[in-house]
C-alpha cells in the first residue's frame, strides 16, 4: 500500500541528500587540503593507518584511482603486516575502484592463499 511507497520516496530522498552531502564535502576546500596531506605524507603510513586510510577513502566512495596508484606500492610492502581483518576490505576497496596492477592483485592472492583458513565466513564471502 502507501507505506511501501512512502518508505521508497523516503529512501529516495535520504539517498539524494547523501549525495548532496557527499558532493559538499568533497568539494569543501579543508577537505581538499585534507587529501593533499595525505597524498604527500602516504609514504609515513604503515601497515595499520594504511589499510585503514583506503578501507575508509572506498566506504565513503572518494574513488581516487591515482591515490590508491599511489598507495599500490607501499600495501604490497605492508602486505605481510597487514591485519588479517582488513585484508578483504583493501581487496574490495581495489577493486571497487577499478585500480591496481597484476603484481598487486597476485600479492593479494598469495596473502589469501597464505591465510585463507584463518578468514570467517564474511571475510570470505569479501573475497569471492
Amino acid at each position: 500500500g502507501s507505506s511501501s511507497s512512502s518508505s521508497s520516496s523516503s529512501s529516495i530522498s535520504s539517498s539524494a541528500a547523501v549525495s548532496r552531502a557527499r558532493k559538499s564535502l568533497f568539494n569543501a576546500k579543508g577537505f581538499m587540503q585534507v587529501m593533499k596531506d595525505v597524498v604527500w605524507k602516504l609514504d609515513r603510513f604503515g601497515p595499520k593507518e594504511l589499510p585503514r586510510l583506503l578501507i575508509a577513502l572506498h566506504a565513503m566512495m572518494w574513488h581516487d584511482r591515482e591515490l590508491f596508484k599511489l598507495a599500490q606500492t607501499q600495501v604490497i610492502r605492508h602486505l605481510p603486516m597487514l591485519p588479517l581483518e582488513q585484508l578483504p576490505r583493501v581487496v574490495v576497496s581495489y577493486v571497487e575502484v577499478q585500480c591496481g596492477s597484476r603484481a598487486l592483485f597476485d600479492e593479494f592472492s598469495r596473502r589469501c592463499l597464505q591465510a585463507s583458513g584463518r578468514f570467517d565466513p564474511a571475510a570470505l564471502v569479501d573475497l569471492a
